[in-house]
């Protein structure tokens, strides 16, 4: 099962983020559950295994986050956004390099969010997958994965995404299992994780 968050924040403000207390609740809820969590690259049982990943790289992730999922001992990946990294929100190139470790990875999650399956022009396509050599460096162990913004990827996005990565994140119902279109779910702030990892 793959988990997926954006902002972790002190108030919840809206339904993209999840306030600190009730993130702790489901860490713990994860924790409880006895199952295995990994990273992506060691992902190979849905129904024993849990990723945590978030996407577009807000600061939440580094302010409140981390020091709850090192409590646990719980990797997570961070799928960015090439072009939010100059957003006053979202974590900078220097803050994405040191939060980088064994248990913390980056991953790729466009260059600008925008809606693949909306793209004609196969070179602006490449451009939005493709992950530019200048952010590799931030994680020599990382950008091997792909998250399609908003989920939705069509047969030419599909195919560059099997080019450069060893898999890809979708889910909210456009994701079919495969190892580029895995399947994932949005984790909301008062959501009953339990239930959802004990279906």
């Amino acid at each position: 099962m793959i988990l997926v968050y954006h902002n972790i924040t002190l108030k919840y403000n809206n339904e993209n983020e999840v306030d600190i207390f009730h993130f702790f609740a489901q860490m713990l809820t994860v924790w409880l559950s006895k199952k295995q969590v990994v990273n992506l690259k060691n992902y190979a049982d849905e129904k024993q295994q849990i990723v945590i990943t978030f996407d577009d790289g807000y600061k939440g992730i580094k302010n409140f986050a981390l020091p709850i999922l090192k409590l646990f001992n719980f990797p997570c990946e961070i799928f960015i956004v090439e072009d939010f990294l100059n957003n006053n929100n979202c974590l900078s190139r220097t803050e994405l390099g040191k939060i980088v470790n064994n248990n913390t990875h980056l991953q790729y999650h466009s260059k600008s969010h925008k809606n693949l399956c909306d793209i004609e022009n196969e070179a602006e396509l490449n451009d939005e997958i493709v992950c530019p050599d200048s952010l590799k460096e931030l994680d020599k162990d990382g950008f091997e994965y792909f998250a399609y913004p908003y989920w939705k990827y069509n047969d030419k996005a599909y195919n560059i995404v099997k080019k450069f990565y060893r898999g890809a994140r979708s889910g909210n119902g456009h994701g079919d299992c495969g190892k580029f279109a895995m399947n994932s779910i949005k984790v909301l702030n008062k959501i009953n994780l339990g239930e959802i990892i004990n279906e």
